[in-house]
């Protein structure tokens, strides 16, 4: 079995006690990994020896704070980047390793790149983040084009939901393999973000009226929104299905349309996917699921 020549680097606390730990610049290894189960038992030896710090490799009475992974044969890609003790990391950021992924997905680490859909849906599919996620589609800076990303819960417009990007990597090198962040960082949208009271409302054309024909009886929020709105022809319910999510009763409309006839047709599959829990063509959620929360 081939070997993975990996380097390690350690953070340390910042000399002023406030600023982001610094990297250190020395270079432990290179040192080689054979299996899953090896690569995570070295990540549980840093973990262990920093809960009796302080600890360092020289000896020294430095406190690690963090490490760093670089696998120098994917030209100096980073397989893990983790700060210890950060209270907005969810449970599995800071053990979650590339290996593991792998062997959760069955998708081989070199076929992960440009292939975002995929390798985020299997990731969703495989329970391998320890708690519930789906897939989020939209842009992203440094992609060219659509993008797609995992977000750990049932929001994929929350800007406090924690993000997973397993293929960012392969557009932006300086980014490590398994990407964690929020939308805070200002690198991912997805599609339909936004309020609707900025885009206006949804005026009907000259088609006639189509009465939407929901699965389960409307809520009075979504009973006094549709109201507001007035009769919509096919021209209004495609407007209202493009517009942004937020603000409005979304979910429960759009897969009223999607119940619906003469609207089901005019629904961007991405917002289907994400607003509510119908999981189109299996692109979404780990398995169909009932119903969808309100937005």
């Amino acid at each position: 079995m081939a070997t993975r020549p990996y380097q390690l680097r350690l953070y340390f606390p910042h000399p002023d006690g406030v600023s982001r730990p610094r990297l250190d610049s020395t270079v432990l290894g290179p040192f080689a990994t054979l299996t899953a189960a090896e690569d995570r038992a070295y990540e549980e030896r840093i973990l262990a020896q920093r809960r009796t710090p302080p600890w360092r490799p020289d000896g020294s009475s430095v406190q690690v704070v963090g490490y760093r992974i670089v696998n120098r044969e994917a030209g100096g890609g980073i397989e893990a980047d983790v700060l210890f003790g950060n209270p907005s990391a969810p449970a599995r950021e800071a053990s979650l390793t590339v290996p593991e992924v792998v062997t959760a997905i069955g998708i081989p680490r070199d076929r992960w790149a440009r292939n975002c859909h995929g390798v985020s849906l299997a990731i969703v599919k495989s329970g391998v983040l320890g708690q519930p996620a789906r897939v989020a589609r939209g842009t992203c800076a440094g992609v060219g084009g659509q993008h797609s990303w995992v977000v750990l819960g049932d929001d994929c417009y929350d800007p406090k939901v924690k993000i997973l990007d397993a293929t960012l990597w392969s557009y932006d090198q300086t980014v490590p393999v398994l990407w964690w962040g929020t939308y805070r960082d200002g690198r991912h949208t997805p599609h339909g973000h936004g309020s609707i009271w900025k885009y206006g409302r949804p005026l009907p054309g000259d088609g006639p009226p189509i009465e939407l024909t929901p699965s389960k009886p409307f809520s009075r929020p979504a009973r006094a929104f549709l109201e507001l709105l007035g009769p919509l022809d096919a021209a209004g319910w495609m407007r209202l299905a493009n517009a942004p999510v937020g603000n409005w009763p979304a979910a429960e409309i759009i897969a009223a349309m999607a119940d619906t006839s003469g609207t089901a047709g005019l629904i961007p599959i991405d917002t289907l996917g994400m607003v509510t829990d119908r999981n189109p063509g299996g692109l979404y959620l780990a398995r169909q699921r009932k119903g969808g929360a309100e937005r």
